[in-house]
């Protein structure tokens, strides 16, 4: 199989003044290229959870989810 699409777990740090400075995991979808993986989709502040981030970013990439849809698949792989 010729894979296009890769997904990643990135540590972002975000601020809300309700809750002050935290960690947080996004999803970074990466195009491959003739040069390498070029980010084109980023999707903040998805969880806490590195390990949940981790699974979902792995899960996307074995089965080659399409970009236009990161952000309907992740809200349904929320608990």
């Amino acid at each position: 199989m010729n894979n296009i699409w890769n997904y990643q777990a990135v540590w972002e740090t975000q601020y809300r003044p309700e809750l002050g400075q935290y960690r947080t995991c996004g999803i970074q979808a990466s195009r491959k290229m003739m040069r390498g993986w070029e980010p084109i989709e980023l999707l903040h502040d998805v969880t806490v959870s590195n390990r949940f981030a981790e699974k979902i970013a792995k899960r996307f990439s074995l089965y080659q989810l399409s970009p236009l849809h990161l952000k309907d698949a992740v809200e349904d792989m929320l608990p």
